[in-house]
C-alpha cells in the first residue's frame, strides 16, 4: 500500500515540477528565477499592474524587476511570498534624507 501511495506522490510532484507555473503564452522565467502567475512579464501575463515583472537584460544572467516599485525580484515562492532586493542606507534616522522608504501604496502587497 505503501508503495503505490508513494508512486502517486511522486508522479503528482514529476507532473506538477513539469507543468507551466505562467499564464499561457507567458515567459516563465528571468534569469535564474521562476515568474509564477499571477506575476508576470509581458503585456496581459500578470492578474493586475502591481503584479507586472520587467525581465531586465542588461544583467548576466537577466534579473527582474516588479514594474510598480521597481525592485528586483530575488525569489518567488509558489506559496505566495516574494523577497525582494531593498538596498537601505538608513531608514528612520533623524535628520538623515540619504535613504528611501518603498511605497507599497500602488502595489497590491
Amino acid at each position: 500500500m505503501f508503495q503505490i501511495i508513494l508512486l502517486l506522490w511522486l508522479t503528482t510532484t514529476e507532473s506538477v515540477a513539469k507543468s507551466s507555473l505562467a499564464k499561457p503564452g507567458c515567459q516563465e522565467r528571468c534569469g535564474n528565477i521562476d515568474i509564477p502567475y499571477p506575476f508576470g512579464i509581458g503585456p496581459s501575463c500578470s492578474i493586475a499592474d502591481g503584479f507586472a515583472v520587467t525581465c531586465n537584460d542588461s544583467f548576466n544572467p537577466p534579473k527582474p524587476f516588479i514594474n510598480s516599485i521597481n525592485l528586483e525580484v530575488l525569489h518567488n515562492s509558489l506559496n505566495g511570498n516574494v523577497q525582494v532586493n531593498n538596498p537601505v542606507i538608513t531608514s528612520n534616522c533623524s535628520g538623515r534624507a540619504d535613504g528611501q522608504d518603498v511605497n507599497l501604496l500602488v502595489t497590491p502587497f
